[in-house]
């Protein structure tokens, strides 16, 4: 009887062992699925460079054509790093008692380690923050200097962006956090809801458009002249997919079956 005891102890332990190794399994292999279906979405993201890249290069006089690639090129660079130092912290930093406007924990990308998943939603939301900055861009184009655009990148990939995220993201801002009854609510009563950066970083990116076109004015000569422009037509070849990866692929498995709508709203819009 005793020994009938012992073999039934051994397997259920060993049956409590196998449970536990192919629930750290499956655990993996969500979080694998995730951090590529995440790192698809971000290149394609990443990728939107270039089709503004060549909307914008298209959109200047010839002689502005390499100005307007360099200032792209230095928001992706310039952006990243801003992002890296104070961006992230502003953004998604939360503290154990967090307030309202920003956080301020993971500058410089400290204690990524801790969690897996810390990585790829940095590279992901990097790119959304390089996307709010490259907008502008394109709404000053021919009228501002290399080193101003560089210092409104700094400013935008480093505050005005990243706290934004913060009110709408994060969890713990203004527009969206968990009241003491356990309900979603905002500063202002219901709870801020965003679909595919619609709110935050086209808002962001637009509205810092709109005062960089107001504040340089009109392109003078623009519509006057008859200066050669660039046609560059394959622009759309490179915007659309990438705009699949902003809005339809948002996601991870919890709500798998949101994505393929998204994308085909997406495309059709």
């Amino acid at each position: 009887m005793a020994t009938l005891q012992a073999q039934v102890t051994a397997a259920a332990k060993t049956n409590t062992d196998l449970l536990k190794l192919l629930t750290d399994a499956q655990a993996n292999y969500n979080e694998c699925l995730d951090t590529i279906w995440m790192l698809l979405a971000a290149l394609l993201v990443f990728f939107m460079h270039a089709g503004f890249s060549l909307l914008e290069a298209g959109s200047v006089r010839f002689k502005n054509a390499q100005n307007i690639l360099a200032k792209n090129l230095l928001t992706v660079c310039l952006g990243f790093l801003c992002w890296y130092t104070f961006g992230w912290a502003f953004a998604y930093g939360v503290s154990d008692d967090p307030g309202r406007f920003a956080g301020f924990k993971q500058m410089f990308m400290d204690k990524t380690w801790d969690t897996q998943s810390t990585f790829r939603n940095w590279f992901f939301q990097g790119a959304f923050c390089a996307t709010a900055a490259t907008i502008v861009s394109g709404a000053v184009a021919e009228r501002i200097q290399l080193k101003g655009f560089a210092i409104f990148t700094m400013v935008m990939t480093t505050w005005i962006y990243p706290v934004v995220v913060y009110w709408g993201w994060s969890g713990s801002g203004l527009l969206w956090y968990t009241s003491k009854a356990g309900k979603s609510v905002s500063f202002l009563g219901p709870a801020y809801k965003d679909f595919a950066g619609s709110g935050i970083v086209h808002m962001v990116g637009g509205v810092g458009a709109l005062c960089g076109a107001l504040t340089v004015g009109p392109r003078k000569g623009r519509f006057t002249t008859n200066e050669d422009f660039l046609r560059i037509t394959s622009r759309s070849v490179f915007l659309e997919p990438s705009a699949c990866g902003l809005d339809g692929m948002d996601s991870t498995q919890e709500v798998h079956l949101q994505c393929i709508q998204q994308t085909v709203h997406t495309l059709l819009g």
